[in-house]
């Protein structure tokens, strides 16, 4: 499996380091090396250094702080300072001016950090004692800087959390007791979080309180990490954002600590472990592979390599804005083809209706597609005024059947995104389904509702 990243990625792309080490083959030939077997890159892992405090302990690893601990209980899985650019990617900081005091009871460290060729510059400085734990940053942006997200992230981990309480603290102030979700929820479970607090052991409490900006929280089990993120300035704020030269800001996560330290379990025994195999309990999800719109022309060119995955569902995504269409619809049928897997589609349609007309449009467009005759703008005819012709293709044009439907928003006049409908696509198999509405958002990427059209829905 591969090694957690603190952003909910892997470090580096999977394909491109299978690429490296197998020429020419697939993993079942050849196999891959021990480093993509176990971490899912060939750089190899970094050891960090464990600070204590009495009974906290953390790593200090690269600037960042993992497995925080009381005792043997874990009470954060991480904490960090995180600069990414307006691709999502994740910058390494070259850490400089380190300095480390330890005492049996406290510790401290100070650095400095240097990201983009040093026009992102933080002073750093961590302060640790049992009872509390303490992570600021100055940060000084010396050239204007586009980026998706600048700042810390938290990660609580999912022993002691998940299904569990929670009591958040919103940035006006008001508290809301909660439950962290058991099941992987596809939505964050909190927004403008201040504070966030849960028991890690009986009686033994942890708050970690941010500052510096408006913090929310997502699941990160959707991408197969054992954990829950809380990651600053809300997802739903235009992304990627410039910061001005010259800018400042300060940021600040702080953990305290309340009750008795937890004993730490102890063996009673020096016998290893064993592990027994049992029957069949439940079936594991199907696992696929989401595959942007840029990259798909190169995985038809390596679809040997991307069959290696096992993927059950091929993601692929249509936004018409940006000109997709019918070439991209038929790279991804290709891969769901090649890969024996359902194809999923996600269709952004740009919308220019004036929100009181959105219904007329949508009930034109669903008696056009019970008679068979969805508007096709991918092949340049049928187009229909409200929607700028861009009503995802017949099903013909990828070979499925089309589950999905539009609603009418307006287009944003500070971004221009407008809506964004998300459509199915099933396999040619399934035949005669009605349109069917899953679910759509407004022009900040907020689910605005949920509603399913079936017979005799006008």
């Amino acid at each position: 499996m591969a090694a957690e990243n603190l952003e909910g990625r892997t470090e580096n792309g999977l394909g491109q380091d299978l690429r490296k080490s197998m020429p020419g083959g697939t993993m079942a030939k050849q196999g891959a090396p021990q480093s993509i077997a176990l971490f899912g890159t060939e750089e190899p892992d970094q050891k960090g250094r464990v600070l204590r405090a009495g009974s906290l302990s953390v790593e200090f690893q690269n600037g960042q702080l993992r497995y925080i601990r009381v005792g043997d209980r874990e009470v954060m899985r991480a904490v960090a300072f995180i600069v990414r650019d307006e691709s999502w990617g994740t910058f390494s900081p070259e850490i400089s001016h380190l300095e480390i005091d330890e005492g049996p009871n406290a510790f401290g460290v100070h650095y400095e950090g240097c990201c983009v060729d040093g026009d992102v510059v933080y002073r750093a400085t961590i302060r640790g004692r049992e009872d509390e734990l303490v992570f600021s940053a100055r940060v000084t942006i010396t050239k204007a800087f586009r980026t998706n997200r600048l700042g810390f992230v938290i990660l609580h981990p999912l022993e002691g959390c998940a299904g569990c309480p929670i009591e958040v603290e919103h940035v006006d102030g008001s508290i809301e007791r909660s439950a962290l979700p058991s099941r992987i929820s596809a939505y964050q479970p909190f927004f403008e979080v201040r504070a966030l607090k849960h028991e890690f052991a009986p009686g033994c409490f942890v708050t970690a309180r941010l500052e510096g900006d408006t913090f929310e929280m997502e699941d990160q089990r959707n991408w197969s990490d054992a954990s829950f993120k809380t990651y600053i300035r809300p997802i739903g704020l235009p992304w990627p954002y410039e910061i001005a030269a010259g800018s400042q800001l300060d940021q600040q996560v702080s953990l305290r600590i309340e009750g008795a330290p937890p004993a730490e379990a102890r063996s009673t025994t020096d016998e290893g472990v064993a592990v027994a195999i049992g029957g069949v309990v439940g079936r594991m999800p199907q696992i696929g592979v989401e595959v942007p719109a840029r990259e798909a022309a190169a995985s038809r060119e390596s679809l040997a390599l991307v069959r290696t995955l096992g993927p059950r569902i091929v993601v692929g995504e249509v936004l018409r804005h940006l000109g997709h269409g019918r070439r991209e619809l038929m790279a991804y049928r290709e891969l769901a083809d090649a890969c024996e897997a359902e194809l999923a589609i996600e269709a952004a349609l740009p919308c220019t209706q004036p929100q009181g007309r959105s219904g007329r449009a949508r009930r034109r467009m669903r008696r056009r597609s019970g008679r068979g005759a969805l508007p096709d703008p991918l092949g340049g005819g049928g187009s229909q005024r409200g929607f700028a012709g861009q009503h995802l293709a017949s099903a013909a044009a990828a070979r499925g059947n089309l589950l999905g439907s539009a609603h009418g928003i307006p287009e944003s006049e500070d971004r221009g995104r407008g809506a964004r409908i998300f459509y199915r696509v099933q396999p040619a198999a399934t035949t005669g389904a009605l349109p069917r509405l899953h679910e759509f958002y407004d022009d900040a990427n907020r689910p605005r509702r949920r509603r399913s059209i079936g017979d005799g829905d006008a």
